[in-house]
Order: C-alpha cells, then sequence, then structure tokens
C-alpha cells in the first residue's frame, strides 16, 4: 500500500511538472541561453517557482537567479522570510540578490497604498538585478488563484476586456510559469516533495479587497457554487483576452486608415499647393509635415468614422488614441472612456481632462487627443518658428492717438496699427490681410487679445450676432478658436482677423480718420491677394472694409 501511494505521489510529482513545463513553452516564456532571475518572497508560490525552474534548467537550457526584497514591514516575520529564503537559494546553490526598502515610508511620500509602494519598488529592483545578472526574463509566481481574483476585482471595478484578461502570462521580460497551476496544487507539490515555506501573516488579514476575494469570497463559490470556479473564470478570461487582441488591432487598423485618408487628401493639389516653388512637383503628396506628425494624425478621427462603429470597439479607438498621444494608458479608466464617448453625443460638452495632462476636444466633425497645452492661445516669442504658447489671457490695450503707429506680435506673425487721415476719395484695400475702420467710431478702448465671453459683430442691417455663433457658424474648429486674434472696442469686435470686420466700423462719407490694421506675414514676403491664404489664420475675403 505504502508503495503504491509512493508510486501516485511521484506520478502527480511528474504531471504537475509537465503541466508547468508544458505551460511555458507553450507560451514561448524562455529560449535557450537565456538568464532567469526569480523573485522569491518564501511563499509556497514563490517557492514553488525557484524549485521547477531549478529542476528545469538544464532541460530549459536556461540560467536561474533568485531576488528576495525585505519589506520592512513585518519587522521579525520579514526577516525570518529573508533567513529562509537565503538558507533555500544556498541548499539549491543559485545565486541571490538581497534589497532592503522602506515600503511604508515611501508610500506615505508619494500618496500610495503600502500595496502599489511595494509593487513599484519590487519591479523596479527586479529590473535592475536581472540587468546585473544579464537576465533575459523575470519569473514571478503569481497562479491560477491570483489570475481569478483579478479578474473579479476588476469586473467589479467596472473593468473592460482588457481587464477581464486577468494577468498576462508573458509581458514584456515578465513571465508567469505558475498561471496554469491553482495553489492547492502548488500546496500539494511542496508538501510531496519535502519542502517547508513561510506564510506571510498579512494574507490572512481582510484589510484589503483582494484578500476579501481570495480568503472568503472564492472559497465560498468554490464550495456552495463549483469547485471548478476559479477554473472556469480563467477561461471565460481567456476569450477575453482574445477578443481584446482583436479590438486592439481591429482599433489600429481604423486609426492607419483614417491616417491614410487624411495623408492621401494632402497629397490632392489644391489652389494653394499646385505648383508651389519648392523643389516638389505639384500634387505628389510630399508634404513633410504630414509625414514627419504620422503617429499625431492617429490622435485625430472623423467623427462619422468613429459613430458608425459598435460601442466596444470605440473604447478601443479612444484608449489607442490616448496611447499614440501619450505613449501609455495605464492610468486611463472605463470612467475616462466613457467620458470622451460623451462628447460625441448631444450634449456632451467640448472637452475632457485625462489623465498625462491630455484633452479629448471634440471639434467639427472630429474627436482628436491633445496635450492640454495644445489648447493654447497665440502669442508667440520673437521666433516665429516656434509652435505657439500657451500665454492664457493675452491682451495688448492701445492708447488711441492720431499719430499711431504700432506693430504687435500675435502668434508667428504681426499686426502693424497706423491711424491715417481721410482723403478725399480713399483707395479701400482689396488685400484680405490689410483692412480699413472707422477710428472715430472707437469709443470704449482699442485692443488686440483673444476671444472673451460677451464679445460680437454688427451684421449689415445693424444686427449684432455673438462672436461665439459666428465661429460656430463659419465652422471654425474649436481647438482654433482661442488662438484666434481679435482687433476688439470693449467687447466689441472690430476684426476677426482671417475672417470678418464688424459693418459698425467700415469707412462711411463722414469717417475723418482711418484705422489701418496690416498682417504682417511671418515669412516677410508680400501678402496674398484676392483670398490668399498665409497658412496662418483662414481668410474668407467677405469684407474689404
Amino acid at each position: 500500500m505504502a508503495e503504491k501511494m509512493e508510486g501516485k505521489a511521484d506520478a502527480d510529482r511528474r504531471r504537475f511538472r509537465q503541466k508547468v513545463l508544458g505551460f511555458m513553452r507553450n507560451k514561448h516564456m524562455t529560449d535557450r541561453g537565456d538568464g532567469v532571475l526569480a523573485a522569491v518572497s518564501g511563499g509556497a508560490d514563490s517557492v514553488c517557482l525557484l524549485l521547477l525552474l531549478n529542476g528545469m534548467a538544464a532541460e530549459l537550457g536556461i540560467r536561474v537567479f533568485a531576488f528576495h526584497m525585505n519589506h520592512g514591514i513585518r519587522g521579525e516575520e520579514a526577516d525570518r522570510d529573508e533567513q529562509f529564503v537565503g538558507e533555500l537559494c544556498k541548499q539549491l546553490e543559485i545565486p541571490l540578490t538581497v534589497v532592503h526598502e522602506k515600503v511604508e515610508t515611501y508610500a506615505e511620500e508619494h500618496g500610495l497604498s503600502g500595496e502599489e509602494a511595494g509593487r513599484i519598488l519590487r519591479y523596479r529592483h527586479l529590473e535592475d538585478t536581472a540587468e546585473r545578472y544579464q537576465c533575459a526574463k523575470i519569473a514571478v509566481a503569481h497562479h491560477e488563484d491570483d489570475d481569478a481574483e483579478t479578474v473579479l476585482l476588476n469586473l467589479f471595478r467596472g473593468s473592460g476586456l482588457a481587464g477581464l484578461s486577468g494577468i498576462r502570462p508573458v509581458r514584456g521580460k515578465i513571465i508567469r510559469p505558475l498561471l496554469c497551476v491553482s495553489r492547492k496544487e502548488i500546496e500539494e507539490y511542496l508538501k510531496e516533495q519535502g519542502f517547508s515555506w513561510c506564510e506571510d501573516s498579512t494574507n490572512r488579514e481582510n484589510d484589503y479587497t483582494r484578500n476579501k476575494i481570495r480568503n472568503e469570497l472564492l472559497p465560498w463559490v468554490k464550495e456552495n457554487i463549483n469547485s471548478r470556479a476559479a477554473e472556469h473564470i480563467l477561461a471565460v478570461s481567456e476569450l477575453a483576452a482574445q477578443a481584446d487582441v482583436y479590438f486592439e488591432m481591429e482599433a489600429e487598423r481604423i486609426l492607419e486608415e483614417s491616417c491614410l485618408k487624411r495623408r492621401e487628401e494632402a497629397k490632392q493639389p489644391t489652389s494653394q499647393n499646385a505648383g508651389e516653388a519648392d523643389g516638389k512637383e505639384s500634387g505628389t503628396g510630399q508634404d513633410s509635415n504630414v509625414a514627419e506628425n504620422a503617429m499625431k494624425m492617429y490622435t485625430k478621427i472623423s467623427t462619422n468614422l468613429f459613430d458608425s462603429q459598435p460601442e466596444i470597439l470605440k473604447t478601443y479607438i479612444i484608449r489607442r488614441m490616448v496611447l499614440n498621444a501619450a505613449g501609455k494608458a495605464k492610468d486611463i479608466t472605463e470612467r475616462h472612456i466613457r467620458a470622451v464617448m460623451k462628447l460625441t453625443g448631444p450634449g456632451g460638452g467640448h472637452s475632457v481632462n485625462l489623465p498625462y495632462g491630455l484633452q479629448a476636444v471634440r471639434g467639427y466633425e472630429t474627436l482628436k487627443i491633445v496635450q492640454g497645452q495644445e489648447r493654447r492661445s497665440a502669442v508667440e516669442s520673437s521666433d516665429p518658428g516656434q509652435k505657439w504658447k500657451n500665454e492664457g489671457s493675452f491682451e495688448k490695450e492701445i492708447r488711441l492717438r492720431t499719430d499711431l503707429d504700432e506693430t504687435f506680435r500675435v502668434g508667428p506673425a504681426s499686426i502693424r496699427l497706423h491711424a491715417i487721415p481721410r482723403k478725399k476719395e480713399p483707395e479701400i484695400p482689396k488685400n484680405q490681410y490689410t483692412k480699413w475702420f472707422d477710428y472715430d467710431k472707437i469709443n470704449v478702448g482699442l485692443s488686440i487679445r483673444y476671444r472673451k465671453n460677451g464679445d460680437y459683430l454688427t451684421l449689415s442691417g445693424g444686427g449684432k450676432k455673438k462672436l461665439r455663433r459666428f465661429m460656430i457658424d463659419e465652422k471654425i474648429p474649436e481647438d482654433e478658436r482661442d488662438r484666434i486674434p481679435v482687433l476688439a472696442d470693449g467687447d466689441h469686435v472690430l476684426w476677426v482677423v482671417g475672417y470678418r470686420i464688424s459693418d459698425y466700423y467700415k469707412i462711411t462719407d463722414e469717417t475723418e480718420h482711418i484705422l489701418e490694421a496690416e498682417v504682417n506675414l511671418p515669412d516677410g514676403g508680400e501678402q496674398p491677394e484676392n483670398g490668399g491664404q498665409a497658412g496662418i489664420w483662414n481668410c474668407k475675403g467677405e469684407d474689404h472694409g
């Protein structure tokens, strides 16, 4: 009988080992010649991990190293764990690196939970140690139950498919060989091998939500609903992972197509780019700005294209746009995604603040993700080649006088204001970048600034129109409205630069003094005539002042 029991135990150990080995090979966790650094806390999971890696080293062709971090939290218990890991590695002849950290101090200094602070410090040291040992992989001991706990925790917190995918077996250089086995299987394997482990007393405490799931919820479910509950949770998790990968790829495809479409549109010759004297053939599409900003184009999408997608795919498109803008998306939650999606509906507002200093901005027929600073006003330094800076509420008040002749830098261009006497039959300029106004009608005070609440224009017939409404009707993209300078008399706008002037200030037979406003282009060249564009402000050319 004893021999039969021993034979069964041997078979169980071999089966357990082959299960882990097959999982590692199926997930392509290691290559021959790899150094593998195992994170060893002293608990059953990490002890099992170290034993298996050590036993498989020759078969896998890997070199095994160990790492332990003393968190400085549990006093004598933490010192016990450190000693235990040291003796185990000495017994197995595995090189060990031990580091000491004051996790609670770090958590307090950085406003983190103790759990999150420990995780950050642990992985930081693991990366450093792996680099020192030239290890291609870092092995951590998450198992099947950890994965099920994570899926449930993410589900309860309102996660999407990515969260329901659980813990990935391979993420970069991080590998998790034990994700195919349960905590029960791990403990049984260690007992059959005759190895002990250290128990972390904090794992029995239910101060953390994860511990409550581990110690109360999952055991109850296994006992009262289905003993294979964890296995079934992970089966669904695997489906979620596959769906997550699919939607990620589909979102990327949609953004790529959108980008290609915009690039093709940029290639089309127009009255503005056909035959430009830049050494390129017209319509060749050799637009360096488009080419250089391809990634930025991935952060903008037509709402028409966006709206035609199912809701779940919209969330992936938004997340991908954030990733393209920031290079990361870890802190983007479902709450952020839903807020951005709401922008595209009625009454959804015009912008949403996001992590990493980003903003989602709804424009006319567009949704874009931009850095907050990109919604900037247009005051610029002396270098016209620089990007416009966010100078906040720029406003330059101009003292009214008959000899006025001043030039003001606005963005990459400048505006010259010049008071001139009325001639008997003045020849009103037809240049789109030079406007004349009745200087005598200015009664509140002249200023160059950006739009404010309450600004308005006077239209033909004497009717008034709010500047906000004017910009909406002109379909000026929302993220550009704060970059368009206005010449104003109090809140009465004389000129929305590049668009139109107020009828109230037009030259009449009674005009005695003229205010000439002239835009000077950044290249110092002549101003375009008859509706030409400077590439700065869109000139409509309806009025000539």
